[in-house]
């Protein structure tokens, strides 16, 4: 619905016009500040007496010196109520916010990089990377019934100002020097829906373009690769972006270049979640991180794994996240699988070995007695390790009873449907029901879900695969 195209219920606002300002000094090396402006009007029912505010999860960045402003006035910083599980800001305004009233609401803060850790290049210069979403506050409506407000306008502008020479890449639409101001920033103007959460990637990089039939790659190094290994490179993710774009993306008017960028804190990535950063360096869409040996290297097969999980979450991450408060698995381990499924499309008489293979691996880890709808984030590495590859055996059994294009074409369905929310076990199943036909599939969920463990005809069949 378009803003303002219907009478407000309830209290609320609208949010007018929106401008994120990403900055990075060679003067501040330390840390990258963050504007964030809004221009709001109050189009509710009442007069607001406070702002509430999501603040940057503390869990992926460190916000220091937190401030906010209304109409250029400093206000005042609640303290976060952790111990009731409340992590919103509510911040009183320093008086009565009238109904049909608009004002300029300014949250700004520091996030702290390493410059030494963080260091690229010939002249030791930072580089860094803002995740795909996590960094920014979020405005929240106010409390009340029918209570609407925080929703970006249908355009918002990211600019980005960095030190001359470097490489900027960000979400949305590239649109050349920002004119306004004095900081000579990069705008990149943003449309909630059909871009993805805001991300920032900044540094001192040489870029080298490869072209191919499957696509453009785009390397960011601290050194210029030599053309033979670009180009082998370059054909292989290419080739692998394209998979996944195929096989599990929607349509798209134009093929967006693959990123593949050096990490100077060596490997980015978490094992279960390599799109999620313990280094600093995160993984975008349209993108992977590696370390510097890996554009070094004449075999790059340690990095093949990860660098085919950063890809499919593009499509099958970034696009769409599994939602929080439902079961972890076997939505949040759809990029393992679709990693699987390019390995078998390399080599399709693998497949049965590679089944066999994830059986094996699922039965050296003991199950706890834990069902595989039970299993989340609180419990051990090595058991969401089982539940990761007990999910991708579950898929490829779906791909047993509805061939593996239609699983393909169902979980693209979601993704594409679902682009910008959120996702659950419901969600996969109907998109696959509808692209599978016959009867439904709520046995077949409820054994692999429930079940006290892998189904004893699907071991049948793979646990003998030489």
């Amino acid at each position: 619905m378009a803003h303002g195209c219907a009478a407000p219920l309830g209290p609320g606002y609208t949010v007018e016009k929106q401008r994120i300002e990403v900055t990075y000094t060679q003067q501040a090396p330390d840390h990258v500040s963050i504007r964030a402006s809004y221009q709001l009007k109050n189009n509710g029912t009442k007069p607001l007496t406070v702002l509430t505010v999501q603040p940057p999860d503390s869990d992926v960045i460190q916000p220091q010196d937190l401030r906010a402003e209304w109409r250029g006035k400093t206000l005042e910083i609640p303290a976060l109520r952790l111990e009731s599980g409340d992590n919103n800001l509510r911040i009183p305004l320093p008086g009565d916010w009238a109904i049909g009233e608009s004002g300029e609401f300014v949250v700004s803060y520091d996030i702290k990089i390493s410059p030494e850790t963080a260091a690229i290049g010939s002249n030791h210069s930072a580089a860094f990377f803002l995740p795909s979403a996590a960094w920014l506050p979020i405005l929240l409506p106010p409390r009340g019934p029918l209570a609407k407000g925080g929703e970006p306008p249908p355009k918002w502008d990211l600019v980005v100002n960095v030190p001359e020479g470097y490489k900027v890449r960000a979400s949305g639409e590239n649109r050349g020097a920002e004119k306004h101001g004095t900081r000579g920033g990069v705008r990149f103007e943003q449309r909630p829906g059909t871009n993805f959460d805001a991300y920032v990637a900044a540094g001192p990089y040489r870029e080298q373009q490869v072209h191919s039939s499957a696509g453009t790659v785009v390397f960011w190094t601290s050194n210029p690769l030599s053309s033979a290994r670009s180009a082998e490179l370059a054909k292989l993710v290419a080739a692998d972006a394209n998979f996944f774009s195929t096989e599990f993306g929607a349509a798209e008017k134009k093929k967006s270049p693959i990123w593949l960028i050096e990490c100077p804190q060596g490997a980015p990535i978490l094992q279960d979640r390599p799109w999620i950063s313990h280094t600093g360096c995160a993984t975008q869409p349209y993108g992977a991180v590696v370390p510097a040996e890996y554009f070094a290297a004449t075999a790059s097969a340690p990095y093949t794994k990860s660098i085919d999980l950063q890809l499919a979450a593009t499509w099958l991450y970034f696009s769409v996240r599994p939602r929080q408060d439902r079961a972890t698995y076997p939505v949040a381990a759809i990029p393992d699988y679709a990693e699987a499924a390019l390995a078998v499309s390399r080599n399709p008489e693998s497949r049965n070995q590679v089944v066999a293979d994830l059986l094996r691996r699922t039965d050296a880890i003991a199950s706890g007695g834990k069902q595989l709808f039970r299993i989340d984030a609180a419990d051990s590495p090595e058991l969401n390790d089982r539940a990761r590859m007990e999910s991708v055996m579950l898929l490829f059994a779906l791909e047993d009873r509805c061939g593996a294009a239609n699983v393909h074409k169902g979980i693209a369905r979601a993704s594409r449907l679902l682009r910008g929310e959120t996702w659950d076990l419901s969600d996969l199943r109907s998109a696959v029901e509808a692209e599978c036909g016959g009867p439904g599939l709520e046995s077949f969920f409820r054994e692999w879900m429930h079940g006290p463990g892998i189904p004893a005809e699907f071991r049948a069949r793979y646990s003998a695969a030489k």
